[in-house]
């Protein structure tokens, strides 16, 4: 059985289609229960040795949309602690609303911010609520109201 800092290496030099297996100081999966086969796999949390060359995988998985591994659909993603996970997380429906509107970019920046660019201005989010509101006017999707009947 291959040990994790090594699978982990060899993924990353064919998935990325980089010249070198990057130095991994520790790789381990989350301590969460196995799944079931059904299910996804448990994440790796893995530390590269050289910041820089954390930047650069960081980088290349976020430009390459569908990351494939013998066959499989993989993604790479920074590891934040649960607060800022939680924080980025309310902005998930503005984001949604955003992804396949033509001459928008977005992005979350740190801690959670979402940057929104559109027709050369850019405007930035620190409130979700807010956030999902410049969306769906930007768009014309406003999420329907519930409405009670009497």
């Amino acid at each position: 059985m291959t040990k994790p800092r090594d699978f982990i290496a060899t993924l990353l030099k064919d998935a990325l289609a980089q010249n070198e297996q990057p130095m991994i100081d520790r790789a381990h999966r989350t301590l969460r229960q196995r799944p079931r086969p059904s299910e996804p796999p448990r994440p790796f949390v893995i530390r590269i040795h050289h910041y820089h060359v954390l930047e650069e995988i960081l980088r290349k998985a976020a430009t390459i949309k569908n990351l494939q591994y013998q066959g499989k659909t993989i993604r790479i993603f920074p590891d934040y602690p649960p607060t800022v996970v939680k924080r980025r997380a309310l902005f998930n429906r503005a984001r949604q609303v955003l992804r396949n509107q033509p001459d928008v970019r977005y992005g979350l920046l740190y801690p959670a911010r979402l940057l929104v660019t559109h027709n050369g201005s850019q405007l930035s989010f620190t409130d979700p609520q807010k956030a999902e509101e410049y969306a769906e006017r930007l768009t014309g999707s406003a999420r329907p109201q519930m409405v009670e009947a009497m």
